[in-house]
């Protein structure tokens, strides 16, 4: 993805799902065997996170579609159908 306002989008989209989940960003990286830049990176909208994606979904227990960068303000956590408001 090259386009930087959708890699924003999907930082944005990362950090909240994260925070919801109570987690830090070390933690997150331990859980996706990446180092904890690395997600400062992704959340800040810096890197595209590839295939880690996947990984990172798994780890905060959702689907890779959760973080659609198209829809940059609505995002629904499955399990609780809770509909979070991203801030721009």
């Amino acid at each position: 993805m090259k386009n930087p306002q959708l890699l924003q989008n999907l930082g944005r989209k990362i950090s909240t799902v994260r925070a919801f989940r109570g987690l830090s960003q070390q933690q997150l990286a331990n859980l996706v065997y990446c180092h904890k830049s690395a997600i400062s990176r992704i959340e800040n909208g810096k890197q595209d996170p590839g295939v880690l994606i996947y990984a990172i979904a798994y780890a905060l227990k959702c689907d890779a579609n959760t973080f659609d960068p198209y829809q940059p303000n609505t995002l629904i956590i499955p399990e609780t159908l809770a509909e979070l408001k991203i801030n721009n």
